[in-house]
Parts: C-alpha cells; sequence; structure tokens
C-alpha cells in the first residue's frame, strides 16, 4: 500500500493546477518542494520570514544535572526528522544526562519511532503522545522544544513556542 508521504506527493501534485499562488517561506523550501512535488514557477513567490520578537527576553537557565524536558510537535512523516532527535536522546542516554522526551503527534512513522525507542532503551524518558487540545499551553510546560525537519528551512512550531 502506498505511504502517507506517496499520498500527499500525490495529492499536492494534483491541486497544483486548483492553485493560484504558492507561497514559500524561504528559497530552501521553494527548491525542495520543485525537487519533491514538482516546479510551478509561473505561480510561486518567496516571502521570506520576517519575524520581529519585541521585548523578548530569555528566561531559562539549564542547571547542570537538572533533568531536561523537551518535546516535540508534528506530524509523524519521515520528512519530519524525529528519528534525527532520538538519535540524540539516545547519546544523552548513554552521557547519563537526565531528561524526558515528549513527541506529540501522529502518523505513519509511529511503529518505526516506537521501536528505534526501544533499541535506543530510551523507553524510560522518551513518550510518544497524541496532539494536544491546547498546542500553545502545552508548549510552555517543556524548558526546550526540538524541531525536526528534513524539508522546513523555518517552521511555524518555533515561531509559535517563543510568541
Amino acid at each position: 500500500s502506498p505511504s502517507h508521504d506517496t499520498i500527499f506527493d500525490c495529492v499536492e501534485r494534483f491541486l497544483i493546477k486548483f492553485t493560484d499562488l504558492f507561497i514559500f517561506e524561504s528559497k530552501y523550501s521553494q527548491n525542495e518542494f520543485h525537487k519533491n512535488v514538482g516546479s510551478i514557477e509561473s505561480k510561486e513567490i518567496v516571502n521570506y520570514n520576517g519575524v520581529r520578537f519585541l521585548n523578548f527576553k530569555k528566561e531559562y537557565q539549564y542547571l547542570p544535572g537538572s533533568k531536561l524536558k523537551l518535546a516535540s510537535f508534528g506530524l509523524l512523516r519521515l520528512l519530519k526528522g524525529h528519528d534525527i532527535v532520538l538519535g540524540a536522546m539516545g547519546i544523552l542516554k548513554q552521557k547519563n544526562i537526565p531528561f524526558n522526551y515528549v513527541i506529540y503527534g501522529y502518523g505513519e512513522e509511529e511503529e518505526k519511532l516506537k521501536k528505534m525507542i526501544f533499541e535506543l532503551n530510551i523507553n524510560d524518558s522518551v513518550f510518544l503522545k497524541n496532539i494536544s487540545d491546547n498546542i500553545l499551553e502545552k508548549m510552555k510546560e517543556y524548558d526546550f522544544v526540538v524541531h525536526p525537519s528534513r524539508f522546513e528551512s523555518f517552521g511555524y512550531v518555533p515561531v509559535e513556542v517563543i510568541s
């Protein structure tokens, strides 16, 4: 059976003819779209991220030896890169750095990620949860929100977490 990535790619290709304008937040995202879906140059623009943070101040200071509270938010798809972070969590475990890491999401990679968590022996510190009703409130519970991605040059999750 086709993977969700294949289905998403087919849907995106199909919708090209019904879409008036494609807006990319970076040249990188535009190039990746061209590589993975196709070129639609006559109907696309790049609108670079123009995020300004007024009165933003760092409020967190990590104390060595304290337990890190980390989370990620996003679909469990290969292109989201959750497996990359799990590899990093395996390194934290090897170095005896205490942490809890929660991935909020659902998708086709769930079983693969569960297997990786077990194989890295991090199942006492890494948890998969479905999407929460109030993501913005959940984000406040963590010291760090990790946003892995094989595709997005700058996703919206980092903007949401600091807003």
